[in-house]
């Protein structure tokens, strides 16, 4: 399903592209033929490829790793005095670094294409146009803005989501919120460990988590709170089992509980 999503969404990006800036052979005034340029250029697609699939995942995983560290420096700074604390897990943080590493390697691209590789930019843009069909600096320029733009909403977004389990008391800010909601434990309805999750069409999954049910009738789900990880579900609902006097109830799909 994955792979199908992704070739679907590329086929749709080039889809897009080529209807908003369409490019043709005689658009340009250049003497050299398309089977020209590309017996010329065709080698630096690999270098493309390399830029692609090597440097912006690594880049993405180094962004997502130095993201995770300021947030956890940031809790130990300025969120003082709390039992347990969950901000966006390392997945998360990666996703928000795909943004900047697109955004920011793209000038890298740029010169060590130009400087140590010798391509003549001019040409190879105009053998990557008649390629690919479209204008490549001008959809450049709109992804551009498009990444810049994701990665500035949110960078702030992110770094101002989190729960916090303070001794009496506990905050929760979610991606959708600007400001955090404070919860009493007496507030907590229950405390939940749901073994399986049922799709949308239907299928039992098996996918064992921990739920907080509230008594105004919302959840939390450590899941998407930056503790996907069982053991430190567990953890973290034997604290709140101890704080708030309730027993841990085992159910096998959360629609199995019906609060009292």
């Amino acid at each position: 399903m994955s792979i199908a999503l992704t070739i679907f969404f590329i086929a749709l990006f080039f889809g897009i592209a080529q209807y908003l800036s369409p490019i043709y052979e005689e658009d340009f005034d250049n003497s050299k033929s398309f089977a020209e340029l590309e017996k010329k250029y065709r080698k630096s697609d690999w270098w493309a490829i390399l830029y692609l699939f090597t440097f912006v995942p690594l880049l993405t995983i180094l962004l997502g790793w130095i993201f995770q560290r300021i947030a956890q420096v940031r809790n130990i700074l300025f969120f003082m005095d709390y039992e347990r604390i969950c901000s966006p897990e390392f997945a998360a943080w990666c996703v928000l670094g795909l943004a900047w590493a697109f955004y920011l390697l793209f000038p890298f691209f740029h010169w060590f294409s130009q400087k140590v590789l010798k391509i003549n930019l001019t040409e190879y843009y105009q053998y990557s146009d008649l390629r690919y069909g479209f204008d490549n600096r001008v959809v450049g320029k709109w992804l551009g803005t498009f990444l810049l733009a994701i990665a500035l909403l949110a960078t702030p977004i992110f770094f101002n989501t989190y729960t916090i389990f303070y001794p009496q008391r506990i905050l929760v800010n979610q991606y959708t919120t600007l400001k955090a909601k404070d919860y009493q434990y007496a507030q907590i309805e229950a405390l939940l460990k749901v073994n399986f999750f049922q799709a949308p069409n239907g299928d039992i999954k098996n996918s064992p988590k921990y739920i907080i049910l509230w008594k105004e009738g919302n959840d939390w789900n450590p899941n998407w709170n930056g503790l996907p990880d069982l053991a430190d579900q567990a953890l973290l609902f034997d604290f709140l089992s101890k704080k708030t006097g309730k027993t841990i109830i085992e159910v096998e799909l959360i629609e199995d509980y019906l609060p009292h």
